[in-house]
């Protein structure tokens, strides 16, 4: 066995308990081992060592148990003053702490935008030129374009501090015993270019709803035990609980003690962690920018009502999709199809829709259609007319 002198020793113990400090466990994870790495081999490195939380099937990779230190301090300065410009006041923000160099480098100089859409609707934006942002045309909205000063009879008063540059959002009349929505006052802000990192604090007593699309092992209350809840869509099989599904709705609903709720909408459609704790909301992005929508409420039907507001209410669904529907995967043929929609017509059972799911496609493909079912787009839809007066022939994955 190799003796290390006095010097080394203490040395090797200054480096692990540094970089011990610079772990946390619900962090966010980058590899820096090997699968069965012991700890001793993993800290020699520089290195975190935790085993990661129980999942429930929420990973599809299980997290790495050594990871390159993810804590430190992350912080930008507000540069200038916040003036009026156009409908929002506006200033510049400047990088003057950073962290996780294993991501990359802070984009700095960052804009930032406080926009009062309505008396109960803030909007504070974060980002710079040229950053993806979800175009804003693609929603029915009825919100105005919002203005500079807050509204007379706004519900919410918004801070700012300078150095470190942090926001608060806070109800106006107090009627939360804390009654601060959101900040980032004291928590990191992390910028990159493949990586933004946005925190607040939440009370333990709060009750947390929505971030979709997924199947909750635990119920509709969103876990608070740190881990990431992943939205990024692809087609997941509802049986496997707690795996980001179809859908991403990067929207929470926050129910404080005694019932008064407000809304947390993050526009940003790329790959995100939510990440939730028992003191701490984590908002975690691979591009794009921090555009946050903070919703008052002050109950679920009115956040909701708010939120609707921003996106487009729910349109009108056709009078045929009110009907009966059948659908199933694995349909080999149109001739398959006939005799399915022929026993709905032979038993006099009304049929509006028949989804076919991929199987009419050749190897998956989009806008192709399988040799089996050549004659799909003309033999089976001027039949299906005949037999019924308002018919679809859809796939239910497009």
């Amino acid at each position: 066995m190799r003796i290390l002198p006095d010097s080394a020793f203490f040395l090797a113990l200054t480096l692990i308990t540094r970089v011990r400090a610079q772990c946390a466990a619900t962090g966010p994870r980058k590899d820096c081992g090997y699968t069965g790495i012991e700890q001793s081999s993993c800290e020699s490195q520089g290195c975190c060592y935790a085993p990661a939380p129980a999942t429930t099937g929420a990973a599809l990779v299980t997290l790495p148990v050594c990871f390159y230190p993810n804590g430190g301090d992350s912080s930008y300065n507000l540069i200038t003053g916040l003036p009026a410009s156009g409908t929002a006041q506006t200033g510049k923000l400047s990088s003057a702490a950073s962290t996780l160099p294993q991501l990359g480098s802070d984009v700095t100089p960052l804009m930032l935008a406080i926009q009062h859409l309505t008396s109960d609707i803030l909007r504070v934006k974060i980002g710079g030129p040229g950053r993806w942002e979800v175009p804003f045309y693609l929603f029915n909205s009825t919100q105005p374009a919002g203005c500079a000063s807050p509204h007379g009879d706004a519900s919410y008063t918004v801070e700012t501090t300078s150095s470190p540059f942090s926001f608060t959002v806070a109800r106006k009349d107090g009627s939360d015993q804390d009654n601060r929505i959101f900040s980032i006052q004291g928590q990191r802000l992390i910028f990159k270019e493949q990586y933004i990192e946005v925190s607040s604090p939440i009370p333990a007593s709060a009750t947390l709803f929505g971030a979709g699309e997924h199947i909750s092992a635990t119920g509709l209350p969103l876990r608070r035990d740190g881990v990431p809840l992943t939205l990024w869509t692809r087609d997941s099989a509802a049986a496997n609980p707690d795996q980001n599904t179809y859908g991403a709705w990067p929207f929470l609903i926050d129910v404080r003690e005694g019932g008064l709720t407000h809304g947390v909408l993050m526009m940003n459609s790329n790959g995100m962690d939510i990440v939730i704790t028992d003191s701490q909301l984590s908002f975690r992005m691979t591009g794009g920018c921090i555009d946050l929508y903070f919703l008052m409420g002050p109950t679920p039907n009115a956040a909701l009502e708010q939120l609707t507001s921003l996106v487009g209410r729910p349109m009108m669904p056709p009078y045929w999709s009110l009907g009966l529907m059948q659908s199933k995967y694995g349909y080999s043929s149109v001739q398959q199809l006939q005799r399915v929609v022929d026993s709905y017509a032979y038993h006099q059972i009304p049929l509006e829709t028949m989804v076919t799911d991929t199987n009419y496609m050749l190897a998956d493909q989009d806008f192709t259609i399988s040799p089996d079912f050549q004659p799909l787009d003309t033999q089976i839809a001027g039949e299906l007319a005949n037999i019924y007066t308002s018919r679809e022939v859809v796939d239910a994955e497009r």
